[in-house]
């Protein structure tokens, strides 16, 4: 992905819209043009790339 920096944001309890309580982060790859702003939806990106995209991730933590 290579963006130029990231947003981490975080949204919990009913009033971010959760319908079960629990704590999750959002991780936002950012980039000089993009504006700034965070996105409600983000692109769709077809399976095959966000299973590829997971195991790149998951080889960090090993």
């Amino acid at each position: 992905m290579r963006p130029d920096g990231l947003t981490i944001y975080q949204n919990n309890g009913v009033g971010a819209g959760h319908e079960i309580p629990h704590v999750h982060m959002h991780v936002v790859p950012r980039y000089h043009d993009d504006a700034g702003a965070i996105p409600e939806k983000g692109p769709v990106i077809p399976y095959e790339e966000r299973a590829e995209l997971a195991e790149r991730i998951a080889g960090f933590f090993e």
